[in-house]
């Protein structure tokens, strides 16, 4: 099957979340401001764009191992909660409380409203000790996925520093952040990037109007010697720059229930494209069906490979 990992033994692909929480999904029949609102439904889970990404590769096949920074309680059920997915994970425990992040499902009109906690400060030391656990780990791996924020005490350029380590390793990144992460990071040269086009604009300080504003853009990124450029469109599908090409698969009609983590699902799916050795059009198929398939699902970061399988069908 396409979408199964055809690797044994070694960790593949290393996933990075340096700002793990605990995701917490409420879901509400109405908000009323100035009021008691009682929630109708509560799921908790480990979050963190990466370990949404170590979830799905992890449900579809392929060898990952995850890691980052996690800290008291909060750190020890992040862990806890990838052991039960027997998700492999190796992570630098800090002495402050990891953060909670809380995703409000409004049902009177469907709106998601997200809240996120800044987390821990990190010091010099912790910093020092992570980057001699991920220069271990990457000699484990040969895709690096590095997503999300950094905590607070992290440096900016600190997305930057860790392609530099893969790129001299010889390991493919994907880098998945945003903002001034992505400004430094970029300049590191990853393998791949992937943002949505908001953040693109955000990056070239643009408005993106049609394809050719977002070609031109795009283009110019591959340029500074990034090969694929990602771009998420949400419900319309996804792009992929390369110097050579641009390809772009449309996602097909789906019974949305929880669009959160689809663009890390996404993520995911075009990582376990790269670790079978398949080309970016077939990789970028499997980032638009694992997108897809997680949204078809009410856990963030999940998906069915029997959905998947049927996903790849309908994909244009």
């Amino acid at each position: 099957m396409l979408y199964l990992s055809k690797t044994n033994g070694i960790y593949m692909i290393l996933t990075v979340t340096l700002n793990a929480s605990m995701d917490k999904k409420y879901v509400i029949d109405k908000i009323e401001y100035d009021e008691v609102n009682r929630i109708k439904e509560v799921e908790n889970s480990a979050g963190g764009k990466g370990l949404n990404v170590s979830r799905v590769l992890k449900i579809t096949g392929s060898n990952v191992i995850a890691t980052g920074f996690v800290g008291g309680h909060i750190g020890d059920y992040i862990i806890d909660s990838l052991n039960k997915y027997e998700i492999k994970n190796d992570f630098v425990k800090v002495k402050d409380e990891s953060r909670c992040c809380i995703n409000l499902i409004n049902l009177s009109d469907m709106s998601q409203t997200e809240y996120l906690e800044p987390g821990f400060i990190l010091d010099e030391d912790d910093i020092n000790r992570f980057i001699e656990k991920y220069n271990s780990l990457l000699d484990l791996s040969d895709i690096v996925i590095l997503s999300g924020s950094a905590p607070k005490g992290a440096p900016k350029d600190i997305y930057k520093t860790l392609v530099e380590i893969a790129n001299n390793k010889n390991k493919k990144t994907i880098l998945d952040v945003s903002g001034e992460y992505l400004k430094y990071g970029i300049l590191a040269k990853p393998y791949a990037i992937k943002p949505n086009k908001k953040e693109l604009e955000d990056l070239v300080q643009k408005k993106i109007n049609n394809f050719d504003d977002l070609k031109e853009i795009a283009n110019t990124i591959i340029l500074k010697g990034i090969d694929v450029c990602l771009v998420s469109c949400g419900a319309e599908g996804i792009y992929a720059f390369t110097k050579e090409e641009t390809y772009f698969k449309k996602a097909p009609k789906i019974n949305l229930k929880n669009a959160t983590g689809s663009g890390d699902s996404s993520v995911a799916g075009f990582a376990s494209g790269l670790e079978q050795n398949l080309s970016i059009d077939e990789s970028l198929k499997l980032a638009v069906a694992y997108g897809s398939a997680n949204a078809m699902e009410d856990k963030t970061g999940f998906v069915s490979p029997e959905v998947i399988e049927e996903l790849l069908k309908k994909i244009e």
